[in-house]
């Protein structure tokens, strides 16, 4: 189970490898989810910035390096925010809370940006 994919996944979710390596399998699933669920957004990030600025110029090494920049600051983003996020005894204070509403306000932006390039 546990090759490079998965290294970079759990890195990517931004979770504990010590800690990680007490816990049962079902965990290690988890953890390699979550660092999936913050790459999508970046793949998704690349491919639009590179069509969008594919528009505008026919040089491939300038829409490339835009989806590049593009993709590395929503994985840096999102990967932030998801290893930040801690839950609390409520789901309410969970809901309220800043990082989760920046996440929100965060996805909603990128879909706006991924669906109109």
């Amino acid at each position: 189970m546990k090759g490079l994919f998965y290294d970079f996944f759990v890195w990517s979710a931004g979770s504990d490898r010590e800690i990680l390596d007490r816990t049962g399998r079902s965990e290690h699933v988890k953890h390699a989810g979550y660092g999936g669920l913050v790459l999508v957004p970046a793949v998704l990030g690349l491919f639009s910035m590179m069509y969008a600025v594919s528009t505008l110029t026919d040089k491939p090494f300038v829409y490339i390096g835009a989806g590049i920049v593009w993709a590395c600051i929503v994985f840096t983003f999102d990967r932030f925010i998801v290893s930040t996020f801690r839950k609390s005894d409520s789901a309410r204070k969970d809901l309220f809370s800043f990082l989760f509403l920046s996440r929100l306000l965060f996805s909603i932006g990128i879909g706006v940006l991924v669906s109109h390039p």
